[in-house]
């Protein structure tokens, strides 16, 4: 018995995975070639077609919209001039704080930005 331990090959860890890679590469050939005959060998089934929905659309009718909608109304209290007109009103009426605040709400500009546009007005 001592001299089978003798005999028997050093393996290192190299060696080892190697073993294990080319074990693992012929189980899954394998399971492959059982799986390929499983199915070739299975009665198949007929593929019955789906239908299309009568409408067209799986969810539903699609709702019927006007093409265009007309513009929204003026709404009371707004003012339909455009933004250079209402900051130079404000500025003739003294009111130039509030004139770059409404810059800066129409425009989404900063400060000092919104500070020279009314300014160059």
């Amino acid at each position: 018995m001592s001299v089978w331990l003798a005999e028997a090959p050093n393996f290192g860890v190299v060696e080892l995975l190697v073993i294990l890679v080319v074990l693992a590469v012929v189980v899954g050939g394998v399971a492959a070639l059982i799986i390929v005959i499983v199915k070739a060998t299975r009665p198949s089934r007929p593929i019955h077609p789906v239908a299309p929905p009568p409408n067209g659309f799986a969810s539903g009718p699609v709702p019927q919209r006007p093409p265009f909608a007309a513009p929204p109304a003026a709404q009371p209290g707004r003012s339909q001039e455009d933004l250079a007109t209402r900051v130079r009103r404000l500025k003739q009426e003294g009111r130039t704080d509030q004139a770059i605040h409404l810059v800066i709400g129409e425009t989404g500009m900063g400060h000092s930005e919104a500070t020279q546009f009314v300014n160059a007005l």
